[in-house]
């Protein structure tokens, strides 16, 4: 049965479960937004379950923190005894895996703290969930019309921050019976173009093929699944979509529906891209360091002088891929100059001293050099 406010019938008991979740909206914005709202906050996981158990709260608005309040699991742990009971969740950020976990807990609404106006999006849901349902006066908010809980479930994906649609899974292919503006905003594609539709119309020339098979046989098996797609925007240019499917099944246990939540993770992947490649480079480098390093030190051993050093260093600098020349200069302190001892390469050394104070690159380290080795002295 359903728990009747207790107060005056026009005041509605907001549990706020969880700290204030960024820029807000925090219990006093509520409440001075509406004051037929009277909210009362619970920090503490179990302070605020207790509060709901005890019946004292018409309603709930639930923060959630990656670090801090888990306001899904509070959502999920109300959801165990009390299914009608109303709970706009509120997370510090608006990330896709938060949003699938509150649809599939069957939030009343999802009002990320970042949107623009989080406290008017809040209340609003907590008006129309506990709106008058007869000239009595207030209505229980357990007691929600079929109407009024609908326009409340839709209210939540039309606004959800990532692309979301709805697929039949009773229909052959399965067409599209829901898209929500997040979902235009990513692809291009208004929800009237999309009815009916199968996905595969946001695949193009370079979706992987081994994929979508991967993708498909999961969506065969009735199992949730997630993977990233090349996909393609309406005006044709591609994009990295994170999708993650979750089927829906009735009360037999049968999959009616898939709910498909996409996510744009082009920056993603192409920071993920850049990095490898980076790596590559950089792993390249180091084994060519090394192979140098190896013939360098072979060279060492087996010179019996200074001069078959220098010719043997040379000559295995210059005569490999990484190198156009290699040259050994003897730094000359009385005339101020480099004297070219040995060199090797395809490009011959042009001149055979390197004044310190020309503009040969060599030269002007050599001068730095000497420059900060008489700086040291004094």
């Amino acid at each position: 049965m359903a728990t009747k406010p207790t107060t005056a019938a026009t005041t509605v008991r907001v549990l706020y479960a969880g700290s204030v979740p960024g820029p807000g909206p925090t219990p006093e914005d509520i409440e001075t937004r509406d004051d037929h709202l009277s909210v009362d906050q619970r920090c503490a996981f179990d302070d605020a379950l207790d509060a709901v158990e005890r019946g004292a709260v018409d309603c709930i608005v639930a923060s959630h923190a990656e670090a801090g309040f888990d306001g899904v699991a509070f959502l999920e742990t109300v959801r165990l005894d009390r299914p009608d009971l109303p709970v706009v969740l509120v997370p510090s950020t608006g990330d896709g895996a938060t949003a699938r976990r509150a649809v599939a807990a069957d939030a009343t609404a999802f009002v990320p703290a970042t949107d623009d106006d989080a406290t008017e999006a809040v209340v609003g849901a907590l008006t129309e969930a506990t709106e008058s349902g007869d000239e009595a006066g207030g209505m229980p908010v357990s007691d929600l019309t079929p109407v009024s809980e609908r326009r409340l479930k839709e209210r939540v994906l039309d606004e959800a921050p990532i692309g979301i649609t709805i697929s039949d899974a009773t229909r052959p292919d399965q067409p599209i019976v829901y898209a929500n503006g997040s979902f235009e905003a990513i692809t291009g594609y208004p929800p009237s173009d999309v009815m009916g539709r199968n996905h595969r119309f946001l695949q193009g020339p370079e979706t992987d093929r081994e994929t979508v098979d991967e993708l498909a046989a999961d969506i065969e098996a009735e199992q949730a699944t997630r993977t990233v797609l090349r996909n393609y925007r309406r005006d044709g240019t591609p994009f990295w979509n994170q999708v993650d499917i979750t089927p829906i099944r009735d009360d037999g246990g049968e999959v009616t529906h898939y709910v498909g939540f996409q996510t744009d993770v082009t920056e993603r992947k192409r920071a993920k891209e850049q990095l490898e490649t980076e790596r590559e480079t950089f792993d390249r480098l180091l084994d060519r360091i090394e192979g140098l390093l190896n013939d360098v030190t072979e060279a060492l051993v087996r010179a019996s002088n200074r001069s078959e050093i220098e010719r043997a260093v040379t000559e295995r600098f210059g005569s490999g891929d990484e190198y156009a020349t290699a040259w050994l200069a003897r730094y000359d302190a009385a005339d101020r100059e480099l004297s070219v001892t040995e060199w090797a390469g395809r490009d011959r050394v042009a001149e055979p001293t390197i004044p310190l104070a020309g503009d040969q690159p060599a030269g002007r380290a050599a001068l730095d050099a000497d420059s900060a080795a008489h700086r040291r002295e004094h």
